[in-house]
């Protein structure tokens, strides 16, 4: 029970009851297939065994990717995870969630490497697939099935009026040594875009154990 907030950008565990532990950060670059380099964190944390069930609240804050451990045991995913992107607005870029990247400002291309275009046809952000109204550099697709380079989506195009374009999903991945089960929902959406702006595209979940197990709870949604 309680509250559990993760914070990528600090590399910070903490607990509503005083549990605290860190993370390690690591920088990294990303290259895309026209030769323009992104920088990206990833935020590791590593455990015996992990475990989040009953009524945890688990926030997922900061912009690196987050990636959890469990080296000795089995993972247990009872809660929901959500580092979706957030919608375009008239007050600020649309945010990413954690390990992806921004919208666009008003008329301006989307963050990222498949940053949507900007302007009057504003287009949606690239991931693993083209965004719409993609061009030959904006709302291109990049890395590959295997997420190699780990991390999430990227910002939709902002409108040629007053909005912002949405931002893209973040990146989770969790690996456990024994078995990962997962009974909850893991989301990272792309944000929406608003009166002509472009949307963020969807994010990347990465889930791996020397046994996985998807309940009837269990939805994954990177759209």
């Amino acid at each position: 029970s309680g509250k559990l907030t993760i914070n990528t950008s600090l590399g910070t565990w903490t607990h509503s009851d005083g549990d605290f532990r860190e993370g390690v950060i690591e920088r990294k670059i990303f290259t895309d297939l026209l030769g323009n380099q992104f920088e990206y964190d990833v935020c590791r944390f590593t455990f015996d065994s992990i475990e989040f069930r009953g009524n945890l609240e688990v926030e997922v804050i900061g912009t690196g990717s987050l990636e959890i451990y469990a080296v000795d045991g089995d993972a247990f995913i009872g809660v929901p995870l959500n580092v979706s992107g957030g919608s375009g607005n008239e007050d600020d870029r649309g945010q990413a969630g954690a390990g992806g990247f921004a919208g666009g400002q008003v008329n301006a291309r989307g963050l990222g490497p498949g940053g949507g275009l900007g302007g009057t046809l504003a287009g949606g952000g690239g991931y693993g697939g083209s965004g719409g109204r993609a061009t030959a550099t904006t709302g291109l697709p990049y890395g590959v099935g295997g997420l190699v380079d780990f991390l999430g989506g990227s910002g939709g195009g902002g409108s040629d009026n007053t909005f912002s374009g949405g931002g893209g999903g973040g990146a989770i991945k969790i690996v456990a040594s024994r078995k990962l089960t997962v009974d909850n929902y893991l989301f990272s959406l792309g944000g929406g875009g608003q009166t002509g702006s472009g949307g963020g595209s969807g994010g990347a979940l990465y889930l791996k154990g020397d046994e996985l197990e998807l309940t009837g709870n269990s939805l994954l949604d990177v759209s």
